[in-house]
């Protein structure tokens, strides 16, 4: 393993990131240092908020492929439709019974339990992935 390598793996380790991210995380970082060095306005807050945006922003777009790779397996259209507040009842801690019925009473949209269940586990196993 080089030096290099070496780095890499670390940071992924320390900053939590993933092999193809800490690549992007680097390059994107290196032309943020650039580019302020060049401008002459290199401080320590404005070194901090370069890393808190990039990092920001490579996790967000986790979470955006994590989405979407839940969303292929679901076909429903009405969940679809209202994905956020599905993943919103979720958080809360709801379970399939009770939105389903939520589902029904509020935004008149009829899903049933073994859906909204399925869609449950998806979720899950995508977050325990994410964590693991």
């Amino acid at each position: 393993m080089t030096r290099e390598d070496f780095f890499k793996k670390e940071l992924a380790k320390l900053l939590y990131l993933k092999n193809d991210e800490i690549e992007q995380f680097i390059l994107r970082y290196t032309k943020f240092i650039k580019k302020e060095l060049e401008r002459g306005s290199f401080t320590k807050t404005l070194m901090a908020r370069g890393l808190v945006l990039i990092l920001r922003n490579i996790r967000e777009k986790r979470e955006e492929q994590k989405q979407k790779k839940v969303l292929t397996k679901i076909k429903h259209k009405c969940l679809l439709k209202h994905w956020e507040k599905f993943l919103e009842l979720h958080k809360m801690g709801l379970g399939a019974k009770r939105m389903e019925r939520y589902f029904a009473e509020t935004l008149h949209c009829k899903i049933t339990f073994p859906t909204l269940q399925k869609a449950i586990n998806l979720v899950k196993e995508q977050e325990e992935q994410g964590n693991g």
